[in-house]
C-alpha cells in the first residue's frame, strides 16, 4: 500500500486546500468500472476534521496527540511543531497530482527554535509507521523548508528499493545534485536532489529565504 503522508519536523505550518487529482487505488468512486475517473478531484481534507487519516508521534505512537499537535483552526490543518511526527492518509493513491498550500506560522521548538522551519509531503509511503527514525514511512519526500522548498529526498534504508531518478546539472551543489529540466538523469537511494534555484549559500537558520524567490515549486 503506497500513501500520501504529511510530515512534520518542527515549525508550525497551516495546509489549505489538501487534493488529488488522478487515478486513486481507494476509494472507488465508480461501482460500475470499479475505477476512480482520470483527472477526477479527491479533497483528501475536509476543511473540519482530520477524518480520513491518522496521526503518528514519535514519542507516542498512532493517534496519541494529548498535547494537539495536529488540530484543524478556521478550515486549515495547523501543525503545531511541539513534537516529531506525521498525519497520514488512510486510503492509498496512485497516477496523481498532488496540490498543497501552505503557510508557516511564528512558533519552533526545540531542538529547531533558530533553524530554518522545516516540514514535508511524503508521498508512495510503504512499510510501517516509524522505520524511517522512529518517525516516518519510508517514502520519497517534497520537502516544504525555508530556502529550499522543492528540493527532493530518498527517506527509505538506502538500498535500491528506494530510489529517485531526475535531470541534473552536471556539478553538484554541497554534495547533493541539482534539478535541471534536460539534463543527465541520475538515480539517488539516499539523500536530496536541490530545487533548481536553492541558494548555494542556504543556512539552517530560522527565516532564510536566499536569492531566489519561492511560490509554486517548477519541476
Amino acid at each position: 500500500m503506497k500513501r500520501l503522508l504529511l510530515y512534520l519536523i518542527i515549525p508550525t505550518v497551516a495546509l489549505i486546500n489538501f487534493t488529488s487529482k488522478g487515478l486513486a487505488i481507494n476509494p472507488i468512486d465508480n461501482p460500475v468500472t470499479g475505477k476512480t475517473p482520470q483527472n477526477s478531484k479527491i479533497h483528501l481534507f475536509n476543511g473540519k476534521n482530520l477524518d480520513g487519516w491518522y496521526t503518528f508521534l514519535k514519542t507516542k505512537g498512532k493517534n496519541i496527540d494529548p498535547n494537539k499537535v495536529f488540530t484543524v483552526q478556521k478550515g486549515v490543518i495547523r501543525i503545531s511543531g511541539e513534537e516529531f511526527g506525521c498525519i497520514t492518509s488512510n486510503e492509498a493513491y496512485e497516477n496523481y497530482k498532488l496540490e498543497v498550500e501552505f503557510k508557516w506560522g511564528e512558533l519552533t521548538y526545540p531542538p529547531r527554535v533558530a533553524n530554518a522551519r522545516d516540514s514535508g509531503v511524503l508521498i508512495h509511503s510503504t512499510g510501517e509507521d516509524g522505520a524511517f527514525s522512529g518517525i516516518w514511512m519510508y517514502s520519497i519526500e517534497y520537502q516544504l523548508i525555508e530556502g529550499g522548498t522543492g528540493d527532493l529526498l530518498v527517506v527509505g534504508d538506502g538500498t535500491p528499493k528506494f530510489s529517485l531518478t531526475c535531470p541534473v546539472e552536471q556539478e553538484k551543489q554541497g554534495g547533493s545534485y541539482i534539478f535541471k529540466a534536460g539534463g543527465n538523469p541520475a538515480t539517488i537511494n539516499s539523500g536530496r536532489i536541490n530545487w533548481w534555484g536553492r541558494d548555494p549559500e542556504w543556512k539552517d537558520i530560522k527565516g532564510f529565504r536566499g536569492g531566489k524567490r519561492q511560490g509554486r515549486s517548477s519541476w
